[in-house]
């Protein structure tokens, strides 16, 4: 019962990415209808292009991200913080 419930559980999965997939490569109207697999060839094609074109960052690059990166949780945590203070003084 449980392989059962699991393999629907796949089925439904796999059926909502092929629906996203179909509508991500929706045809734009007055040109000529697509086949499926001619919809996701393209979409293979576009995806390596960009993979081509993609390259490693440098440790420059990785550093800069990485402060960013850090700055922005810490002023996250920070507004959470002085909001957790607020509702502690206010209204506890």
């Amino acid at each position: 019962m449980k392989r059962d419930k699991q393999r629907l559980r796949g089925r439904a999965r796999f059926l909502r990415v092929l629906i996203f997939v179909l509508f991500v490569l929706k045809m734009e109207e007055g040109q000529p209808k697509k086949t499926v697999f001619r919809a996701l060839g393209e979409f293979y094609n576009k995806c390596i292009r960009v993979f081509r074109v993609a390259r490693k960052p440098n440790s420059f690059e990785v550093k800069q991200v990485s402060k960013v990166s850090a700055l922005g949780i810490l002023a996250i945590g920070m507004i959470g913080f002085i909001i957790g203070v607020i509702f502690t003084l206010f209204f506890l």
